[in-house]
């Protein structure tokens, strides 16, 4: 069974887990996020310091090395952002968000 909700930035949590709209929350591992208009599995999360090292967000501000990071099955990273409200993708070796 497959259920999909809208999240914001914000139910993305500093455990590994996200609030699904109804308060019940969920591994992050057990889901997937639409990247580009395709469903892709969050595969395991880590701090930014490991997966990203010295990182620079799109709306232009340093990603703290502590905030969480998921690594997504086809190789890149997802951030959310909460300094921007945004969801940001590293693709690669890639350090500066699109």
């Amino acid at each position: 069974m497959r259920n999909e909700y809208k999240l914001s930035i914000a139910q993305f949590n500093d455990t590994g887990r996200v609030t699904r709209p109804d308060g019940s929350s969920v591994e992050v591992d057990k889901i997937s996020i639409e990247k580009d208009g395709e469903d892709v599995r969050v595969m395991s999360f880590d701090y930014a310091g490991h997966t990203l090292g010295l990182a620079i967000c799109s709306c232009g501000k340093g990603i703290d090395e502590h905030e969480l990071t998921f690594n997504l099955a086809d190789g890149s990273v997802f951030y959310p952002a909460k300094c921007c409200g945004k969801a940001i993708f590293f693709e690669g070796d890639e350090k500066n968000a699109k």
